[in-house]
């Protein structure tokens, strides 16, 4: 049933089935499913579906607002169980793809790690959609992952402590026409196969600022992958840029003149679920980092 409060709120949240079904990562159906599943229920209408948006009953706003109270006591609850249940385990450390890939020195070299011998670091390195749902269904209480504003669902329930902001520099193969360009203008991507990794949010986020010219998408896992398709020129992409020591020597790196891309990545805890002191020394650690 909680899966099914789950859908109800992220349609509440948001201005269509389609829209809900990609934040949730699955298909209309299944939310229309869930959506008539506990109208059946509580036998009355929950949400009332227009051609271009939905609207929530009287008694869709009550059961959204109890749904709400709900998934977060589940939360609070499993949370809770876990840590006494895990006290003497592994630490498990949740970060993206992205972070771990780059920042890899950064998660071990901690005070904490090796100073306690029941408690080792257990790394998971997933794709945002995993690390939203890891945070979500509470298989966490902390994570290091990007941060997007449309992400409603985060950004209301958890914690941010943002660790850096980056820029998404335009990236392309020292053959492409492009590459030799001294000064690029958002006109210039035109007709241009755009490589884009896999994340809803980050897709939204370039596509955005994509609006004013007509580009062909063509979607790939992660930056890894989209790196490597670059270099064969299969296409030109957005990726994130820290600093100039991150360079792929393979291939271009170009700024749009007029257009700034940037994304944030912070760790993001559960404010419900405090802590353990293993967890609290790698946090406080992580975050020092970045100062």
């Amino acid at each position: 049933m909680l899966d099914k409060y789950t859908t109800l709120v992220t349609v509440a949240e948001s201005t269509s089935y389609t829209e809900a079904a990609k934040k949730l990562y699955c298909s209309q159906p299944t939310i229309t499913q869930h959506i008539q599943q506990l109208e059946q229920h509580y036998n009355c209408k929950l949400v009332r579906r227009h051609k271009r948006s939905i609207e929530l009953t009287e008694q869709g706003e009550l059961l959204v607002d109890y749904a709400r109270k709900l998934i977060q006591l589940e939360q609070t609850v499993t949370n809770r169980l876990a840590m006494i249940k895990g006290k003497h385990q592994a630490l498990p450390i949740y970060v993206s793809h992205y972070f771990a890939d780059t920042f890899f020195s950064m998660l071990f070299n901690c005070p904490a790690h090796g100073t306690c011998e029941r408690c080792p670091y257990e790394l998971h390195s997933l794709s945002y959609k995993d690390l939203r749902a890891a945070l979500l269904n509470n298989d966490t209480n902390f994570a290091i992952m990007p941060v997007y504003e449309d992400d409603e669902a985060i950004a209301s329930q958890f914690k941010i402590d943002v660790l850096f902001e980056e820029e998404l520099y335009l990236v392309m193969s020292k053959t492409h026409k492009l590459a030799s360009r001294k000064q690029l203008y958002l006109r210039d991507l035109e007709g241009q196969q755009m490589l884009l990794p896999q994340s809803y949010y980050l897709q939204q986020l370039i596509k955005k600022s994509l609006e004013p010219v007509q580009v062909q998408y063509l979607q790939m896992t992660n930056f890894s992958l989209i790196e490597k398709a670059v270099e064969q020129d299969v296409g030109i992409s957005f990726v994130p840029l820290v600093s100039e020591q991150y360079m792929n020597d393979c291939l271009v790196y170009k700024k749009i003149s007029g257009l700034t891309i940037l994304r944030k990545n912070a760790i993001i805890s559960n404010p419900e679920n405090p802590l353990s002191d293993v967890a609290l020394t790698f946090y406080e650690h992580i975050k020092k980092q970045f100062s």
